[in-house]
């Protein structure tokens, strides 16, 4: 049970590793376009949502930018990332279902 249990414990950790990474990796970003850092609370549903969604930090500053710039400035706040994870959620469930053709057997 404790091996159990201390293998979990570094799961986690590591996941909070890879999140701080991220989390400092988008920090970067932003501050290239000029942009100060968001609030934490805004800054972790951001670090989760790139990792979810599996957007680099550069993508994400160049997509929130122009998302931004095209919706009257959007602040990057709570508001402003919730309306950007919605239209993200609206691209990928829109994503084309590419079909297959049946061969014909017919010679």
């Amino acid at each position: 049970s404790s091996g159990i249990n201390a293998e979990y414990g570094t799961l986690l950790y590591n996941k909070y590793l890879r999140m701080s990474k991220l989390g400092a990796q988008i920090k970067d970003e932003l501050e290239n376009f000029g942009l100060e850092s968001p609030e934490d609370d805004v800054m972790t549903k951001l670090t989760a949502m790139c990792s979810t969604l599996a957007i680099k930090p550069s993508d994400f500053a160049d997509q929130w930018m122009a998302f931004s710039i095209n919706n009257c400035n959007l602040d990057l706040d709570m508001e402003g990332l919730s309306k950007f994870e919605k239209f993200k959620m609206s691209k990928v469930n829109q994503s084309p279902v590419v079909k297959k053709e049946r061969k014909s057997n017919k010679s």
